[in-house]
């Protein structure tokens, strides 16, 4: 084995079922959320006399609106580890062997990176043969045209923490175990990697981009949660990817100002 699990889980009561009604309230809570908040919003305007100028960023509401969607997630599942009686622990959220689960997320992000960065080379060689030009992704976009250093922050903090840190919890930790329970160990890497990729890609041109890469990510992602029994190699590799590619991105727009 590469590596040996060094904390071990009881097998997660929760099934496939359950994903897709977590799904389903978190999108019906969202739009509750999002819908009362635009009338009180629009309320508020017409009693004031005015109009919000963060209303109209369009970055502001993206980033406010990822918030929101994560923290829905994050409290459904919650709710439904109660159901189950079950804990963040119970799917590997742990503090035990942490450095050493920090250090199988750092090999992970090791090893993973140039496998990742040579498919996206010849991904872009084949789109630029093809003479297709796949857009950034909203976050990326952000980042590269946002003026606002406290929305840049709050961004980053998002895209290399927050996130990372939700998605190993439902994708891992939820999807990753009740499908893995259905069918086994390798189509529950395989399904989840390719949900999680999909999830993560938006425009055609983009998907086409991205879709590999981001499916062997998340393979290797589920590897390490199956391997080591915690979630916190896992995030740590999430965490590093996704910090990786922000100052990809904020390297890119200094030399391109300085250009």
């Amino acid at each position: 084995n590469l590596f040996r699990k060094v904390y071990t889980t009881n097998p997660p009561p929760w099934k496939i079922g359950d994903i897709i009604k977590i799904i389903i309230l978190s999108l019906t809570f969202g739009y509750l959320f999002f819908m009362l908040l635009g009338l009180f919003i629009n309320i508020l305007q017409s009693a004031m006399h005015t109009k919000f100028t963060f209303c109209r960023n369009e970055n502001f509401r993206m980033i406010f609106d990822t918030i929101v969607l994560d923290l829905i997630v994050f409290l459904v599942v919650l709710r439904f580890l109660r159901h189950y009686r079950t804990r963040l622990t119970d799917m590997g959220l742990v503090k035990e062997n942490m450095t050493k689960n920090v250090l199988y997320g750092i090999c992970g992000y090791v090893g993973v990176i140039p496998v990742i960065f040579i498919i996206g080379i010849l991904v872009y060689i084949i789109l630029n043969i093809a003479k297709l030009k796949p857009p950034p992704q909203p976050i990326v976009q952000l980042f590269l045209v946002e003026k606002n250093a406290a929305l840049i922050l709050v961004s980053s903090m998002i895209a290399s923490i927050f996130g990372p840190v939700i998605e190993e919890i439902f994708f891992r930790g939820i999807m990753y175990n009740a499908v893995k329970r259905k069918i086994g160990i390798f189509w529950a890497i395989f399904i989840t990697s390719v949900i999680f990729s999909f999830l993560h890609t938006h425009a055609m041109t983009y998907f086409l981009v991205g879709f590999i890469p981001i499916t062997i990510l998340g393979a290797v992602l589920a590897y390490l949660y199956e391997k080591t029994g915690s979630l916190i190699p896992s995030i740590t590799l999430h965490v590093l990817n996704n910090v990786g590619s922000v100052i990809m991105v904020f390297l890119f727009k200094y030399f391109n100002y300085l250009i």
